[in-house]
């Protein structure tokens, strides 16, 4: 309500209440009798007003509002207004949590209203799938068990907690949408049978497919964009002459070499010129020296960023820049001495080089690490994704391919079959623009096309979840200070029960495990089948890919989650295996799922004035 309507219907409301205080006194019989009756019809629309209100907070109007039913062949299903909203304010709940842990409260702001529509958008497609596959559920005579309805009354139960423990009612706890306990209850079922259903139907899937390997790879081999990757480098100049140079290489240490050089040609006279600004006359080195002590920078980013070694030198493990370059400067010129050019008042020997200049050197050689770092990054691709057509999509004859999703020459020639480590080719490329300048691009293949054989893993753990509290951007040092060791005195109390955990569990066989982890953990999940490397947090894995690691072995990590009681269950498939079983399958649910003969009833109009 706009606050003109607001203030309107407030003051209504009062006159209503104590009109003789509102109405201007008049002896004419017909103004009283024409006032009373103003004063009693704006009463009965502020009365409307405040029962509409109430109405739609208690979900009186949406609650009787059927979104999606399906009712034929004795099948009965339905949901209605209220547990749309109840569908729709989790996916809203989730969204914004999601977004918060990105944005400041002003920017969070900002997207509010695609939150909303997202939101509104998964609930009507979740709210779609579930009495869909709750249909087929009946049809096929998959029900609720006793176990269902045990976790669905201690889910009800946690949310009644909750909320109780927060002081606010359950229709506030979520978000005053007219929601109440048997709301949740209904979409809880309905929802769990779904789930229930499906998880069935997965599993009959991924069975059929889990243990034929021959059809797999020919599944991977006819979406090769899943799974296939190339590791290339790539360096792109407008000048044909300093990509001519890459032209004979067949490895990345010379392709490699040949960017740090390349980088030295270009920044080296300024940095160079920037860290010896300070230095007086006489600390300042001949031109033949500068030649020198360019070529030792460059020696010393070889060791460094390349592992190429100088012969007869080896540096202690915490040696510094400075350190080596001056063991390097030496072994490559020793007392070697250097001409004066026409502009130096002397002649400099290696021996003589001051102590300042070797840290303005040290100096240069951090600059031209973060150049050369940047430079080679930008060159090296690692694991890029197969960019040609799947055979699955050549076969889909309809399928329109978008002028921007076709292979460029490079990827056709990186991608192609036949390439091998260690081919190399320069492509032309010819401006878009009249303004532009042609320029030249050479590709170095690495490693040729491949598909990930890293083995899996398989875990199980239980969460001790720890409450975090986070220093606001505009937090002081000591605040900052103040919430870090509140947050590790969080940690130390949990420490306690997750050691416990940990002993109880030592030694026990994966079911026992998991007895003991399903009324602890307070993850959605106990275990995780065919974890690949960058899918878990880093502390996570660590613990997890140890190579070291035995099959029932237990242990306990911290994480930004709180602590995890591990338990090794062993070896996985391999990931390409793991990838294919699950796109495999994924399909196979999909048209099973599409194919699906009930008709669902979509009410828009009601959908519409629910969601709104």
């Amino acid at each position: 309500m706009g606050k003109s309507k607001r203030i309107r219907a407030e003051r209504a409301q009062a006159i209503a209440a104590n009109p003789d205080k509102y109405v201007k006194q008049n002896s004419s019989k017909k103004a009283t009798i024409v006032t009373i009756v103003i004063v009693a019809v704006i009463a009965a629309m502020v009365l409307g007003l405040v029962a509409v209100a109430i109405a739609q907070s208690l979900g009186t109007f949406v609650r009787f509002q059927t979104a999606y039913s399906y009712n034929k062949d004795g099948i009965n299903i339905s949901i209605n207004g209220t547990m749309l909203s109840y569908l729709y304010y989790q996916q809203y709940n989730y969204l914004y949590n999601l977004y918060a842990q990105y944005f400041d409260s002003q920017s969070l702001q900002n997207y509010l209203s695609s939150i909303a529509t997202s939101a509104t958008t998964s609930a009507k497609s979740q709210a779609e799938q579930t009495i869909k596959l709750c249909v087929a559920a009946t049809a096929n005579g998959i029900k609720l068990d006793d176990d269902d309805y045990a976790e669905i009354n201690e889910t009800i139960k946690s949310i009644e907690d909750s909320a109780k423990s927060a002081g606010v009612s359950i229709n506030e706890a979520y978000g005053n949408l007219g929601i109440n306990i048997d709301d949740i209850r209904a979409m809880l079922e309905l929802s769990t049978l779904a789930s229930k259903y499906r998880d069935i139907k997965n599993e009959e899937f991924t069975n059929a497919v889990k243990d034929n390997d021959e059809e797999l790879k020919k599944y991977m081999s006819e979406h090769m964009s899943l799974f296939y990757k190339a590791d290339y480098l790539v360096y792109t100049s407008d000048d044909k002459a300093v990509v001519d140079k890459f032209k004979n290489f067949t490895t990345a240490e010379e392709f490699k070499t040949e960017l740090l050089q390349i980088t030295m040609d270009k920044k080296f006279k300024t940095k160079f010129s920037s860290a010896t600004s300070s230095l007086e006359a006489k600390d300042l080195p001949v031109v033949s020296l500068k030649d020198a002590i360019k070529d030792s920078i460059l020696a010393e980013l070889k060791y460094s960023l390349l592992d190429i070694e100088i012969d007869g030198l080896k540096f202690e493990d915490d040696s510094t820049e400075k350190e080596r370059i001056k063991l390097i400067f030496e072994k490559l010129y020793g007392d070697t001495t250097f001409e004066a050019g026409k502009t130096d008042n002397s002649k400099s020997t290696a021996t003589t080089i001051s102590d300042a200049l070797y840290t303005a050197i040290a100096t240069v050689v951090k600059d031209m690490t973060t150049e050369a770092t940047k430079t080679i990054g930008n060159s090296e691709k690692i694991g890029k994704e197969y960019a040609l057509p799947d055979l699955a999509d050549e076969e889909d004859e309809t399928e329109e391919e978008d002028e921007e999703d076709k292979p460029t020459e490079s990827e056709i020639w990186v991608f192609d079959n036949a390439r091998k480590a260690g081919d190399l080719k320069i492509f032309t490329i010819d401006p878009e623009d009249s303004s532009d300048t042609t320029s030249y691009s050479v590709y170095l293949v690495t490693k040729p096309n491949y598909v990930d054989t890293e083995i899996t893993k398989n875990v199980g753990h239980i969460l001790i979840g720890v409450e975090q509290k986070t220093a606001s951007s505009e937090a002081t040092q000591e605040e900052k200070d103040k919430i870090a060791a509140e947050n590790d005195k969080a940690y130390a109390d949990k420490k306690v029960e997750a050691e416990k955990l940990l002993a109880e569990v030592a030694g026990l066989s994966k079911d026992k495990f998991e007895e003991i982890a399903l009324k602890n953990t307070e993850d959605s999940n106990v275990f995780y089948e065919n974890v690949h490397t960058e899918e878990m947090v880093e502390e996570f894995e660590e613990w997890l890919f140890d190579e070291n690691r035995t099959v029932g072995e237990t242990g306990l990590v911290k994480t930004e989650y709180g602590w995890h009681i591990m338990y090794f269950v062993g070896d996985g498939y391999e990931a390409w295996k793991a990838d294919a079983i699950t796109y495999q399958s994924g399909d196979a649910y999909t048209d099973w799922f599409e194919a699906l003969p009930y008709e669902i009833n979509v009410n828009d109009k009601a959908i519409a004035n629910i969601l709104g």
